[in-house]
């Protein structure tokens, strides 16, 4: 299927798409490439914009914008994060980040850029330098972040894990209640059942030989609620 083969619908959809990844829409060469005429393409573009302003939808993030000096229409993204917002987040993030490596860091750093207004993104520039060179030998950082899900899967379901103490060289049985970063080492809030049957905070990369145990342990509200000993 060439692209004159589509439909009035298939094309609509295709040259908002083309927007929404931040492609800029000329009438005369988008009419060109569909073989149709301008008032065509004006009427997909006409059909795209009063979508986006659909009330039902909700959408308050994204709109449609004509650019009279390079003729040009496209889809502006007014953001999730205010600039203000965003640049607590990644100097919060300079400060506090837990053992990342440099392509982990990058992939954060892009998440939080992408959800500002696109005019304001060039702004963030200077912070998330900072964020970086904060964050030194990020080469040689192994990547936590693939514990972290696992742990926040854990936590988010209640579920109970067996996992060794490297620390104290001794397997045990426990459900994660919660994860959080200090000084940037990550820690997570286990109650442990056994002979201890408490709340205690791990640094989770000293926790080996994690899965998921054949155990269930119930959580009480207490256990939810006070805090943990440091191991």
């Amino acid at each position: 299927m060439t692209n004159k083969d589509v439909n009035s619908k298939e094309r609509a959809l295709i040259i908002a798409f083309r927007m929404f990844f931040g492609e800029k829409i000329n009438v005369k060469e988008t009419a060109e490439t569909y073989g149709v005429s301008k008032r065509t393409i004006l009427r997909d573009i006409s059909s795209i914009r009063h979508v986006l302003a659909d009330k039902d939808l909700a959408n308050y993030r994204f709109e449609l914008k004509y650019n009279e000096s390079h003729n040009n229409y496209n889809i502006f993204d007014n953001g999730i994060l205010t600039l203000e917002e965003a640049l607590l987040v990644l100097m919060t993030l300079a400060g506090n980040i837990p053992d990342i490596n440099s392509d982990s860091l990058n992939k954060v750093s892009k998440g939080i850029t992408d959800l500002v207004a696109t005019s304001k993104r060039r702004q963030l520039g200077p912070a998330l330098l900072n964020a970086k060179e904060s964050y030194m030998a990020l080469s040689n950082k192994k990547d936590i972040l693939p514990r972290v899900k696992k742990f926040l899967i854990w936590t988010i379901d209640h579920k109970t894990i067996h996992f060794t103490d490297a620390s104290a060289d001794c397997s045990l049985d426990g459900v994660p209640l919660s994860i959080f970063v200090r000084n940037r080492d990550c820690f997570v809030l286990m109650y442990v059942a056994g002979d201890i049957n408490r709340n205690i905070v791990y640094p989770i990369d000293k926790l080996t030989n994690l899965s998921e145990s054949k155990k269930e342990i119930k959580i009480s509200r207490t256990n939810l609620e006070s805090h943990g000993d440091f191991y």
